[in-house]
């Protein structure tokens, strides 16, 4: 049987190829700066594309055979027809798939056997992040470590909060207009499982209710970040109910937020701090995080000059630890 000459096909498929590719390439940049949700949707894929990459390498000794044993069969069986390239493909596909899962197994067994538990890392805020006192917000507000329960939090009436209504030191102007305050950790962290932040919002009138008020991002050395929008009414709320007036005093997201403390504010008005967590995907278990950025944007509207507020009480980190 004649072969087929085949490559004279493989100038005009290359072509192709480019061509979509550069397509391909052009959409996502338009898109990730003018899609929020394509934004989060792709930073998800790279960590995951990451965690991918990284078990290949883990997992060379397994790949390489394979790979030789592709190119071994295209040689040896003198690849040119379409059911031949099916059925070898078939082949190393099924055997990728069949290590895989023995692969996971074993990991998962592994994991089983040696069990794991979490602890809690509280994190102070440090001048020039912390810009008020939590005392000058409540009359007689909470201390200690035990605020929410199971989060641990490191609470003292002279603690400095984030509120990023009052002056802030440093600061760095967003693409949309945002302003970011960075927090560096003295040291990187990994093993998180998950972050969790003592906060409210404040102005938090209902005309805001459903709008972005501000983000926080988990920025981590060598994985993309992990970045939270702040919704009004979603995960975050007026942190004073007790005032007069039509503001936003209820959530709807209980997975992520949670009601904490009720106590009275300095004019003597029913006031509640919130627990918000953050989870880490488990693919970025290993990677180390190495600052926390608040960000604030919030634009006031003809009927307030003010905007939305939000103030950070607290920060915890939940970390992995072998029994």
């Amino acid at each position: 049987m004649p072969e087929s000459d085949w490559t004279q096909f493989i100038p005009d498929l290359v072509i192709t190829v480019i061509g979509v590719m550069f397509a391909i390439i052009a959409a996502g940049i338009i898109a990730y700066f003018k899609s929020e949700r394509f934004k989060t949707w792709l930073n998800k894929l790279l960590a995951k594309f990451t965690f991918g990459l990284k078990w290949l390498v883990e997992k060379w000794h397994f790949f390489l055979p394979l790979g030789i044993f592709i190119i071994l069969g295209t040689l040896a069986l003198r690849i040119y027809t379409d059911w031949n390239i099916v059925a070898l493909s078939f082949t190393c596909y099924m055997i990728g798939l069949l290590g895989w899962g023995l692969s996971n197994r074993h990991q998962i067994l592994r994991v089983k056997n040696k069990g794991t538990t979490t602890r809690f890392l509280p994190i102070t805020l440090p001048p020039g992040i912390g810009n008020s006192y939590f005392e000058s917000r409540f009359i007689d507000p909470p201390s200690g470590e035990n605020i929410s329960g199971k989060v641990r939090f490191d609470l003292q009436p002279k603690s400095l909060i984030f509120d990023s209504n009052e002056q802030i030191r440093f600061s760095l102007l967003k693409d949309d207009g945002g302003i970011g305050v960075e927090f560096q950790l003295t040291k990187p962290i990994n093993k998180i499982a998950s972050a969790y932040f003592l906060i409210n919002s404040g102005n938090s009138k209902r005309i805001y209710e459903n709008e972005k008020v501000g983000e926080i991002e988990l920025i981590f050395k060598d994985a993309p970040p992990i970045i939270t929008k702040l919704v009004l009414g979603k995960n975050i709320r007026e942190w004073c109910p007790g005032n007069v007036g039509d503001y936003v005093r209820e959530t709807n997201s209980p997975d992520t937020i949670l009601g904490v403390w009720k106590g009275l504010s300095k004019q003597g008005a029913n006031a509640i701090i919130d627990c918000l967590k953050i989870p880490i995907y488990d693919c970025m278990r290993n990677n180390f995080l190495e600052k926390i950025v608040f960000v604030h944007k919030s634009t006031p509207k003809p009927q307030d000059t003010m905007g939305v507020h939000f103030s950070v009480f607290g920060v915890s980190l939940e970390i992995y630890q072998d029994l």
